[in-house]
């Protein structure tokens, strides 16, 4: 193998997002939301990596939920945004309990 093959970087477009929930969300209302995230990437083939978790309590004011996932382009991206079981988990889980929503898409690049 070469240095030009080493050097070789991939891309992913990341989309990040933060959830706070209101603050009468019942636990077991927290967690069935963080189970529906993470059963996106089971149903969802666009994804290509995922990570979803709750916060960790370390400071004041944090967001409550955090969801992570990679595509290999927009039109993954896309597929994801608009798939009925993402579009389902929103209104079902994700809308009851909802305070305050943010979102980025970006590009990773990372070593191949």
């Amino acid at each position: 193998m070469s240095d030009a093959d080493t050097n070789v970087s991939i891309s992913v477009l990341r989309h990040t997002v933060q959830l706070t929930l209101k603050a009468e969300a019942s636990s077991e209302r927290r967690a069935a939301l963080v189970a529906g995230l993470q059963s996106l990437p089971d149903e969802i083939d666009t994804i290509i990596g995922f990570m979803c978790g709750q916060d960790a309590g370390l400071n004041a004011d944090n967001a409550d939920v955090v969801v992570i996932a990679d595509f290999a382009d927009e039109l993954g991206y896309a597929t994801y945004r608009d798939h009925p079981h993402h579009r389902d988990i929103i209104e079902r889980l994700v809308l009851p309990i909802l305070e305050r929503r943010s979102a980025i898409q970006f590009w990773v690049s990372s070593p191949g």
